[in-house]
């Protein structure tokens, strides 16, 4: 039996939603059910609050796979500790409802790469039908996905990629989407100066793209000066220490360029606590509508649209594979599989920010502005 329990913890000085899992769980991990436990602030009111259901669109009904009376669909979440990844889950649930002939297991990996492994292992045990994986890293769960897609059921990887064997791959471009942040904040800084790097995860498709997606901005800016990296591993603990070193070793910097939303929050508090507000601007991406907030009240410089809401389109991924569907739009790319690429959105300043948080993800609030 698995009891998820939502809670709320100072972090930094500030409070942020935080989901833990109490459970009484096997060898291979916790298993959620469904996962609609989970969902305690919802992102998801309608099936019209999803941002792409024209991508491979499904009518509502059953799906109808001959010889199947109920489909199995499995769900590995590399964890549920952020509310990007709660909100993915509502997209996949939200897709599930429209089809009464699909049921859905998901798991919750904990953050940890050996346990996701072990999760998928444990879908498969249960024969499950296909696989859909939002994975921890790029790399490590390619066995575990092999053996799924060897018994030829389709495995749908979404917002970061799995390095090896797959049906599908779904995700923005975080190349070009963190090249276009990267460029706004050059233009704010006057294309001169110096910024400091956070990365995501190191290991983690997602964040290796942001990071060639900043670099490739910095070759046509020889002015700006990216003098210090560092990983933040997407918590907001980590990035506030290597932020802290960062301001420590380089007084004079311009702006922070974050991989992720909960590292730019902890940047921006490390930035008002040395007293360089109007100093350092803080770039993120992700742009949920608490992040859109936070750019329009001044607490974050700049954000990027990269929605949590695009776990309904790997639904329907699966289910299109399991009829033999083709993807449209899909191509090949450098790694085994398809890539379907979604439209990126827009960088989001303070002259445009009140209008975009019409268009973000998720309903929990952002921490108080430190500056």
């Amino acid at each position: 039996m698995i009891n998820y329990i939502q809670t709320r913890r100072a972090w930094l000085g500030f409070a942020a939603p935080l989901f833990v899992c109490a459970a009484f769980a096997s060898a291979h991990g916790e298993e959620a059910g469904n996962g609609q436990a989970l969902v305690k602030e919802k992102s998801v009111e309608t099936y019209a609050d999803l941002p792409y259901t024209s991508v491979l669109p499904l009518p509502e009904g059953p799906v109808n796979i001959e010889g199947k009376k109920k489909i199995l669909v499995g769900f590995s979440q590399t964890c549920f500790t952020f509310p990007y990844r709660v909100a993915m889950l509502e997209s996949v649930l939200a897709e599930a409802k429209r089809h009464p002939d699909v049921e859905i297991i998901t798991t919750d990996a904990g953050c940890n790469l050996s346990k996701q492994s072990n999760d998928i292992d444990d879908l498969f045990a249960k024969g499950v039908d296909a696989l859909i994986v939002s994975p921890l890293e790029a790399n490590g769960l390619s066995n575990a996905v092999r053996r799924v897609m060897d018994a030829g059921k389709p495995v749908i990887a979404i917002d970061r990629d799995i390095y090896g064997p797959k049906t599908l791959f779904i995700s923005q471009d975080n190349i070009s989407l963190a090249k276009a942040e990267a460029e706004q904040m050059i233009s704010d800084i006057g294309g001169k100066g110096k910024i400091a790097e956070i990365t995501g995860l190191s290991g983690t498709s997602v964040a290796i793209d942001r990071g060639k997606g900043l670099a490739e901005a910095l070759k046509e800016h020889p002015d700006v000066q990216l003098v210090a990296r560092g990983d933040g591993e997407w918590e907001r603990e980590k990035t506030a220490s290597v932020t802290d070193d960062f301001i420590s070793r380089f007084p004079d910097l311009n702006a922070i360029f974050t991989h992720g939303e909960d590292m730019g929050w902890a940047a921006a508090r490390s930035v008002a606590r040395a007293g360089k507000c109007k100093q350092i601007g803080v770039y993120t991406i992700d742009a949920s509508r608490a992040g859109m907030q936070s750019v329009a009240d001044g607490q974050l410089a700049g954000n990027i649209g990269y929605s949590a809401l695009i776990g309904d389109i790997g639904l329907r991924a699966a289910i299109y594979a399991l009829r033999g569907q083709e993807f449209p739009n899909a191509e090949k790319y450098d790694q085994p599989g398809l890539r379907l690429r979604l439209p990126n959105g827009d960088p989001v300043t303070k002259s445009n920010a009140n209008e975009a948080i019409k268009t973000g993800w998720g309903r929990f609030a952002p921490p108080s502005n430190p500056c």
